[in-house]
């Protein structure tokens, strides 16, 4: 009895501890506003090369991340006056 108590309360507090939301637009924004245009570049070109695997065989996170991710940056790009 007591094992099955301590085990129900370990999984519980397991799945309080790690999130499986993805991460917002806004969240992105602030992870990404330290970097200088070049790196904006950068990364938006890494995640276009790797758009049609996400889009096709990527969870359903896997996507809106994918979708967050690109959103962040091409706002950014376009408060930096990025080219």
């Amino acid at each position: 009895m007591k094992m099955c108590v301590i085990s129900s309360l370990i999984s519980f507090f397991l799945l309080i501890s790690f999130p499986s939301e993805a991460k917002s637009v806004k969240q992105y924004k602030h992870q990404y506003s330290v970097i200088p245009c070049e790196g904006l570049k950068a990364k938006l070109e890494s995640l276009k090369k790797r758009s049609n695997m996400i889009l096709d065989v990527g969870s359903v996170k896997t996507k809106k991340e994918f979708k967050s991710k690109n959103k962040a940056l091409r706002s950014l790009m376009k408060q930096k006056n990025c080219k």
